[in-house]
């Protein structure tokens, strides 16, 4: 009966002590930050989260990519604090917050970068309006006549997987469109599509693979990210059919005269405080933008930063 009794008193014992130990190791831990989200952004965030760790040694932050939707669901669930994002928000997400979280979504701009269209390198087309790009990409203009090339003599009658000339209809453009909810679909929805979506079904591709299928197809255009377009040819952009065509280049997505220059984003779900501030404050210093100017070939650092 006494050992009974002193065997309940010492289990009481030790469960006060687990008890004080855990409390004690939290109080204790390691600062730590979870990022996920677009995986356009991960090798950015990866370096600017490795060189912030070596000047905090006491802090933890992970950075893990995937898709910007996917990051929004993390941090509405609390697996993330921080989403990178190479589009905006949309409408949804921002009413999910507010729902789930009670607040609203704050974004942080930390890098400008450009979504290109693109062709095979033997396509006669050099240059596109943004009202081409609406045109073709929404389904109105089907046909390379009717984006006004001229197709006598080109590779676009002799190559590609689909490439026969109806007379009274022309040489179909065929589409390549990246995947649902990444980066540059949002982005070209927003400015080039005036937030509507595209009115039909096409096959979606991952990044290199996208590109590599239009490499492929002398009838294809497609879009995508600017850091990748190895085999095809990015078109210069007009604003206006009277305006002159701008390419994407280091200068005029820092100064965003080319039209689909947009922002890389950290969203938070509310102001950033404690850590993530000072993640934030590092991310946006003259040494946070050099890094993401050396890390990436198209994100630009953010001209009202640096300068």
């Amino acid at each position: 009966m006494i050992y009974g009794i002193l065997g309940r008193t010492w289990r009481r014992i030790l469960t006060v002590i687990v008890i004080a130990l855990v409390f004690d190791v939290t109080a204790f831990a390691e600062p730590a930050l979870v990022v996920k989200g677009s995986s356009r952004m991960e090798p950015i965030l990866k370096k600017l989260s490795t060189r912030f760790q070596e000047t905090h040694p006491a802090t933890t932050i992970n950075v893990k990519g995937g898709s910007a939707a996917a990051g929004f669901d993390a941090l509405l669930d609390g697996s993330a604090d921080v989403v990178m994002s190479s589009r905006p928000a949309t409408l949804r997400e921002f009413q999910r917050a507010d729902r789930k979280l009670g607040k609203s979504l704050v974004a942080v701009p930390i890098a400008s970068d450009a979504v290109v269209v693109f062709v095979r390198p033997d396509n006669p087309l050099k240059s596109i309006t943004m009202n081409q790009i609406r045109d073709i990409f929404s389904g109105k203009v089907t046909t390379w006549e009717g984006a006004g090339v001229a197709v006598d003599g080109t590779a676009l009658h002799q190559h590609g997987p689909a490439c026969e000339h109806d007379e009274e209809r022309g040489i179909p453009i065929y589409l390549y469109l990246p995947e649902d909810g990444t980066g540059p679909h949002g982005v070209l929805k927003n400015i080039a599509l005036r937030k509507t979506d595209f009115p039909f079904r096409v096959k979606r591709h991952g990044a290199r693979d996208l590109v590599h299928a239009v490499a492929a197809d002398s009838n294809g255009m497609g879009y995508g990210d600017a850091n990748y377009t190895a085999g095809v040819r990015v078109l210069g952009v007009k604003k206006s059919a009277d305006s002159p065509a701008i390419f994407p280049t280091a200068e005029t997505i820092r100064n965003r005269s080319y039209p689909i220059t947009h922002y890389m984003y950290l969203y938070f779900a509310d102001q950033p405080a404690g850590l993530a501030q000072e993640f934030l404050t590092f991310a946006l210093s003259a040494e946070g933008q050099g890094l993401i100017a050396e890390t990436d070939e198209s994100a630009q650092p953010l001209s009202f930063v640096s300068e």
